[in-house]
């Protein structure tokens, strides 16, 4: 008797300690959920670098994207400019308005799978995202504030210093801290999941035969610089589009071989994020396709990719036309549209 109840005493102890460890697991992991990277299988492999986030500091860095207090006025978040329902860009605005009504100089960008990119802006300006948060900051035609403001104005907020304690451990709103938060945030935007995506996958062979002629048509004619999985290949490219006003890489540097230069945009959720090019110039991809056709002039620097038998433009009828177009629809992804509404 006195052996099984030693026993039992014995089995009644580890089922506590089982409890209490899982108790324990459970408390932690609730605390301080990782977030793995996201790795699309159809995608290049991710960076060295990329962040291991947790769930709660991704919350955080959502949440601020959406405070118009981080702004001079409080009247603009980055989420004002960009629309997550529209693949975070801002539909059918030429010029997006910043902080006291004032207007950027270029058509707002989409933001996507921005764990992959080498640069950011147009003009590749930024190799850091971090940058890229404390440029719409600072920016006069963003949110025409400052770091030292907002850190100000955060760490008088009560319930900002609670959420950074439950992601840091601590209430101190630092810099770096509110860089890792944003990056947290803007590097689940990963958008995999079109119609092409499943193409490409084999998970799905639901082409039609008019997207399939154009997905074609796409790598014989746009992949040199529209490349790979992630529709760009992240180079500086002379379209023809530079103005006296935006030469683009050149207007940065001020050097004669990078006037007229842009960033190659992504092509993914296209159809979403219109208008189109680094100020806005055409409002449909019908537009678009017309211009890389027939309305290329042949200025000086103007990328070899864009030349066909000496001359400059990418020939296309308009059966070819329909086809292209029939495929960049495809591209878009309404997994990721909706995913900023969680």
């Amino acid at each position: 008797m006195a052996g099984q109840q030693k026993g039992k005493i014995i089995i009644l102890v580890m089922l506590a300690v089982s409890f209490g460890i899982l108790a324990f697991g459970f408390l932690f992991s609730s605390s301080d959920s990782k977030m793995a990277p996201n790795q699309p299988l159809n995608f290049p492999k991710l960076p060295a670098d990329t962040n291991i986030a947790t769930l709660k500091g991704i919350s955080l860095g959502r949440t601020l994207f959406q405070d118009p207090g981080l702004s001079a006025d409080r009247s603009v978040s980055c989420a004002s400019c960009h629309k997550n329902e529209n693949a975070y860009s801002d539909p059918g605005i030429i010029f997006s308005k910043g902080s006291d009504t004032v207007h950027a100089a270029r058509n707002t960008p989409a933001l996507m799978n921005l764990q992959w990119k080498k640069s950011y802006f147009a003009d590749a300006r930024a190799h850091l995202l971090s940058q890229t948060v404390a440029n719409a900051i600072q920016s006069p035609v963003e949110m025409a504030s400052s770091i030292p403001v907002v850190l100000a104005r955060l760490n008088k907020s009560d319930s900002y210093k609670k959420q950074f304690q439950k992601v840091f451990g601590t209430e101190e709103i630092t810099e770096e801290r509110l860089m890792k938060v944003f990056k947290d945030y803007l590097e689940t935007l990963v958008t995999s999941n079109s119609r092409y995506d499943a193409y490409s996958r084999q998970e799905s062979l639901n082409y039609t035969l008019e997207e399939h002629r154009g997905l074609t048509l796409f790598r014989q004619k746009c992949s040199p610089c529209h490349a790979g999985e992630l529709f760009t290949d992240e180079s500086l490219r002379n379209a023809g589009t530079g103005t006296t006003a935006d030469q683009g890489r050149g207007t940065l540097t001020k050097k004669a071989e990078d006037m007229g230069k842009f960033k190659v945009p992504s092509l993914r959720n296209i159809g979403l994020s219109s208008p189109y090019m680094h100020d806005g110039r055409f409002t449909t991809l019908a537009q678009v396709l017309e211009h890389y056709s027939n309305g290329i002039n042949q200025t000086k620097g103007l990328d070899s990719a864009l030349y066909t038998n000496g001359k400059a433009g990418i020939p296309l009828n308009s059966t070819e036309k329909k086809q292209l177009l029939a495929f960049l629809n495809t591209l878009t992804d309404p997994i990721f549209i909706r995913q900023g509404n969680y």
